[in-house]
């Protein structure tokens, strides 16, 4: 197996109200952490801006994203 073709490092990340996989994709034009939800399946992608952007947001700047009121999901999509 080429160095190329070796299996992407995976971390599982768990507490008592979620559980993702985190892996670094490099499907798209440049290498981006994939985020998957492993209680239902969902997948997300965060290039690096947006992580260095959220590198730099406070607790209270992501609030409404952990909020218990956006916990549920209409359509697939948060609602903000």
């Amino acid at each position: 197996m080429a160095a190329e073709e070796q299996p992407a490092a995976s971390w599982l990340l768990r507490n008592e109200f979620s559980a993702v996989k985190l892996t670094i994709d490099h499907d798209a034009n440049s290498a981006r952490l994939k985020i998957t939800d492993l209680r239902n399946g969902q997948t997300g992608y965060l290039d690096p801006l947006e992580l260095e952007r959220l590198s730099a947001a406070r607790h209270a700047d992501l609030a409404w994203i952990v909020s218990p009121a956006n916990g549920e999901t209409v359509d697939g999509h948060h609602p903000r």
